[in-house]
Parts: C-alpha cells; sequence; structure tokens
C-alpha cells in the first residue's frame, strides 16, 4: 500500500472510526482500524463485534493498493502531533512508514487476514430523516441510558417506527427519557429494536455538522444508520425493553408548574455543592410562590437556595439525585420548563416541548 492524505482529514476520520475499537484486554485485532484500498478509494474500519463503523473517502493519492491493520491509538497520536499538512503511507508486510513534515513513523500493525468479517453492508432500504431532526432524538435520550454493564435490555436506546412516528426512548430504571418526531412518509411495517449505546453514540460523532440526511435501517437484532460515506451497524439487542408507555405520567396528573430554566438549574447546582457523596440528594420545597432548593452533607455542612415560582397549593418536599437534574441541564431546552408532580413519592415529569418527556423517580430519604 501506498498512499497519500491530507493528515487533518485522516485525523477527523480516524478518531471518529477509531472510538469504535474495542478496549484493551480484548483480542489485538479489535484494537486496529483496518485500512484497505478500492480504486480510487480509502475504506477505514473498526469493529468491537457489536458495533463496527466503516468510512470511505478519497485520499490526495493512492499509488499502491493494499490492506492493512493499524493500532488506532497510536496512529490518532501520531496524526495528532505530525506537523506536515500531509501524511504518507508506504508499508511492508504488516508494518507501516508514515511520513509528514519532518517526522517520520514506523508503526507495526496486525496482519489484516487476521481481522474479523465483518457484516457493515448497504441496507435495501434506509429511512431518510434531516440529520438535525436525528441528532435532537439521540441526545434527548442517551442521557438518561443505563451505563452499568449487563443491564441489557436498558444499557441502549430503543428506537420504534410506526407509522408516521419515529421515538426513542431510554431508561436506567430511576429516570426515562422518551422523544418522538413525525415521519414525511409512513412506515410500510411498524419495527422496533434496542440499538447498543455505544452505536448511537459513535454515530452522532461522525455526522458532521454539515450533515442533512441520515438514513436508518432496523431490522431483527440489527441497526444500520448511514450518513454521506459513513455506516455504522450496531447488533441490536435480544431483551425485552421495560413498558415505558406504564411509566409517563399522563398530562393532566399533578400539579404542573412553569420553571425558569436558567434560574432553576443554578439553583440545583448551588445546593448539589453539599448534597454528599456517597448517595447525593437535594430536596425541592414547592410551598405558594417559593421553591426551596435544599442539600446536606452529614459532617460538612448545608446548602440553601431558593426561587419564585408559580405554584399555589399545600407544601410538597419532593427528593431527587441531583445528577439526573443536571444531566437534563445540559440538554438545549426552552426558557420556560413545564414540570409535573402529584407527591413526594410518584412519577414527577419534565415536558419541554411536544413529543419530549423526561421522566424522573424521586429519592425516598
Amino acid at each position: 500500500m501506498k498512499l497519500r492524505c491530507d493528515r487533518k482529514e485522516l485525523q477527523e476520520i480516524v478518531g471518529v472510526v477509531g472510538g469504535v475499537t474495542a478496549s484493551r484486554g480484548t483480542r489485538p485485532i479489535l484494537q486496529n482500524i483496518l485500512f484497505k484500498t478500492h480504486g480510487p478509494e480509502l475504506e477505514l474500519l473498526a469493529t468491537d463485534l457489536e458495533v463496527s463503523l466503516r468510512c470511505r473517502y478519497q485520499p490526495l493519492l493512492i499509488e499502491e493498493q493494499g490492506t492493512l491493520a493499524l493500532p488506532a491509538a497510536t496512529l490518532l497520536k501520531i496524526l495528532r502531533e505530525a506537523q506536515g499538512e500531509t501524511i504518507d503511507f508506504t508499508t511492508d508486510g504488516n508494518v507501516a512508514l508514515l511520513r509528514s513534515g519532518r517526522g517520520q513513523f514506523r508503526v507495526s500493525g496486525e496482519n489484516p487476514a487476521d481481522f474479523p468479517e465483518v457484516a457493515v453492508g448497504e441496507a435495501q432500504e434506509y429511512v431518510a430523516l434531516p440529520a438535525p431532526l436525528f441528532r435532537d432524538l439521540a441526545e434527548r435520550t442517551e442521557f438518561a441510558a443505563s451505563r452499568e454493564l449487563g443491564r441489557y435490555a436498558i444499557d441502549g436506546i430503543l428506537v420504534e417506527l410506526e407509522g408516521k412516528t419515529i421515538r426513542m426512548v431510554s431508561t436506567d430504571g430511576r429516570r426515562l427519557a422518551l422523544a418522538e418526531a413525525t415521519l414525511e412518509q409512513a412506515i410500510a411495517t411498524p419495527v422496533k429494536e434496542i440499538v447498543p449505546l455505544k452505536g448511537v453514540t459513535h454515530f452522532l460523532r461522525a455526522i458532521g455538522p454539515g450533515a442533512e440526511v441520515v438514513g436508518l435501517h432496523l431490522s431483527k437484532r440489527r441497526a444500520l444508520m448511514r450518513c454521506g460515506n459513513t455506516v455504522l451497524t450496531a447488533t441490536s439487542r435480544d431483551a425485552e425493553f421495560p413498558d415505558y408507555r406504564g411509566v409517563v405520567p399522563a398530562a393532566d396528573a399533578g400539579v404542573t408548574v412553569h420553571l425558569d430554566r436558567d434560574e432553576f438549574f443554578n439553583c440545583v447546582r448551588q445546593v448539589n455543592v453539599m448534597a454528599g457523596d456517597d448517595a447525593p440528594a437535594i430536596t425541592l420545597t414547592f410551598s405558594e410562590g417559593s421553591l426551596v432548593f435544599a442539600g446536606k452533607h452529614e459532617g460538612r455542612g448545608d446548602a440553601r437556595s431558593e426561587m419564585p415560582v408559580n405554584y399555589i397549593g399545600a407544601e410538597v418536599k419532593i427528593s431527587f439525585n441531583p445528577a439526573f437534574l443536571l444531566d437534563f441541564g445540559r440538554l438545549k431546552l426552552p426558557e420556560k420548563l413545564p414540570f409535573s408532580f402529584r407527591d413526594a413519592t410518584a412519577a414527577c415529569v419534565f415536558r419541554p416541548s411536544d413529543g419530549f418527556a423526561y421522566v424522573v423517580m424521586p429519592m425516598s430519604l
């Protein structure tokens, strides 16, 4: 293999594709990116056997065709530190010589024949979605998915296509995020799959700021996501997602208070300082015209903050894990947040906009 690439362009692609590689301790070949030329194109492929990402693009020059597997982490460091505008690859067996500016790097790769056969193919039919819409739905749900190992039913995002509706749902058992939107054309056959969180997260990274359309294809145990020359394949979960429909409170359940976004999260951050370490908690006390925030750290101190609210009724105290509120606060949210609650033990829900609900269970203190 002998080729020349724009260094910064290749750095961006390697950064995206390399994020899919398996962690240390697994098969060494899975920590590599497979480089393979196809005429004027260069294909980069990485996989951890559950999520696979393929990107094709045209380098500045391909003099000799070939295939090579290079360690993703090492290659990314080289691309970041090299000073030249371009980088030249020349291979000798499983060893690559990289030249950029005055820098020269010799990198030992793995035998490309050991790279697993990965089915990163084109689906016959994709549902076309505006890229900003897909990004919004995914970002509104990925933060609430479980990060605990082994929780195969909820360590991903449930994606449903039904009629003209696309819906994404995530939960970790203590909170739940649901986002849905309307498609231009109806789906002939309803389908739903649990897509691994890693797959969604890395596909979001692959969608550049200028992307206009993404393609989505769901089939039994397989999800494909495409954007331009990048295709991600994920093995969907063979598990039953919890019945989320019974978790989201009805729109008219309980009391709804419209919170000032900035003031609310400022208060949460203030009392979070004294929320504790082992089981952090803050308490929100609603009384007529006022919302008081309180945090207490045994042996260290406490914190209190207050903001005006449009609440009329009996005093209600609700305790939350502050991280669940702060994670939500990192999203793009409107200036006024409708927040509905019934009492200190029932599920509470934020409804920032049509088709978006974030449910949080109170803590028992």
